[in-house]
């Protein structure tokens, strides 16, 4: 008679095989710009990483001491044998070995979540609704990427009604196979950090300077309603400029990741202040409010 529980591990390893995806190290510095104020005097955990690999390892290592970590903790799962544990406090990493194959559900990794604070990683995606559970009952902090589609599952769609859980700033949408090709896969950024997009604009919107700080308007109809920060617009918004709504700072010839653009107007709202009825219903308004 079959063994039912052999059968289940096979189909889950047929399926943590096929999702075996490496997020690339722009998108991990994209988005934890955002939350460098969380990190001083943590211990960060990334539970779902091969050292050798790991975009995320890489980062952190990177960033230790600019961070102002206290420790970082990574492990991952193995196909044969037993996994390890990466242990580095800015000096030499230390490698120890587990006692299991690095499963992040398995007793020693649950153990190692009781002695992190924040956890970061990009799980694999079939098993994101189990990877939650375990972020639900643990009580850390954490910062991972997971499928759109993990928003339609019950528990998660709970844990955001609770407010323990957010969408971050960006996307991360292409990840690296590990034979080096690359996969199209729809994700959010999931997290339990407080995330502001009432003055903060997605930078898959909406781009900054290199030389200001300010966000580039590529058109007068994506002006953001409800942004109160410095924006860059092209010279033709000066045919629409309403002083009651906007002040004038400035002029700046931009560049974004060293490529230069366009002259462009500096503009700010005024707060309290809305764009002329005939503009808004001209171009339509992109709400940030």
């Amino acid at each position: 008679m079959p063994n039912k529980n052999n059968n289940l591990n096979k189909r889950l390893f047929s399926k943590e095989k096929d999702d075996e995806f490496y997020t690339r190290y722009e998108d991990i510095e994209k988005e934890l710009k955002h939350y460098k104020d969380h990190f001083e005097g943590k211990t960060v955990y990334c539970n779902c990483d091969d050292p050798e690999k790991s975009n995320f390892v890489k980062y952190f290592m990177d960033n230790f001491h600019g961070l102002k970590l206290r420790k970082l903790m990574a492990t991952h799962y193995t196909q044969k044998g037993f996994s390890h544990l990466l242990e580095y406090m800015g000096k030499t990493p230390v490698i120890v070995r587990l006692d299991h194959d690095g499963d992040f559900r398995s007793p020693q990794c649950t153990d190692l979540l009781e002695k992190a604070d924040i956890i970061v990683t990009n799980p694999p995606f079939s098993l994101f609704r189990d990877f939650m559970q375990v972020m639900e009952r643990c009580k850390k902090d954490f910062l991972v990427i997971g499928s759109i589609n993990g928003v339609k599952y019950k528990h998660i769609f709970d844990m955001f009604r609770k407010n323990n859980v957010r969408i971050g700033y960006n996307k991360a949408d292409w990840f690296i196979k590990p034979d080096g090709s690359m996969r199209h896969v729809p994700t959010f950024w999931y997290t339990s950090f407080p995330v502001n997009k009432t003055d903060v604009i997605r930078h898959m919107e909406y781009q900054k300077y290199d030389n200001v700080d300010a966000i580039n308007v590529g058109r007068i109809q994506d002006i953001p309603k409800g942004y109160t920060g410095v924006m860059g617009v092209p010279l033709t918004y000066m045919g629409y400029h309403d002083p009651e709504s906007y002040e004038l700072l400035g002029r700046i010839k931009p560049s974004i990741e060293g490529r230069n653009l366009y002259e462009r107007i500096l503009i700010r709202a005024i707060p309290g202040k809305e764009w002329k009825k005939g503009f808004a219903d001209t171009f339509g308004m992109v709400n940030h409010c």
